[in-house]
């Protein structure tokens, strides 16, 4: 299948802030600013870990699921926002340090 680059619409800063203050769960608020403010794919955010997170840094390490076949890991800063929005995620849910950020039925 062709993409035709013509027929791509990406978000500016104005739409990016509309989408995310329209929002009230917070869960897709949270998965929301990790595909926009760190630029993950929604594979390697269902894979997040609290421990891939070093809060002092404002940093998170997250396994690239591009590179099959090789163990790679990037390093990215947590913008202010996403930082926020994961200090208030984590305050309403019970976490273990080795917890799924994001936990699914079959992962509890």
């Amino acid at each position: 299948m062709f993409i035709n680059p013509d027929e791509i619409h990406y978000l500016n800063k104005k739409d990016s802030k509309n989408l995310v203050s329209g929002v009230t769960n917070i869960t897709h608020k949270l998965i929301i600013l990790f595909l926009l403010d760190a630029g993950l794919r929604v594979s390697e955010c269902i894979t997040l870990k609290l421990s891939s997170f070093d809060f002092r840094k404002r940093q998170f390490n997250v396994l690239t699921l591009k590179k099959r076949g090789k163990e790679k890991y990037r390093t990215i800063p947590l913008s202010t926002r996403l930082y926020q929005a994961l200090a208030d995620y984590l305050y309403k849910t019970k976490l273990t340090q080795d917890s799924y950020l994001f936990p699914s039925e079959l992962s509890k």
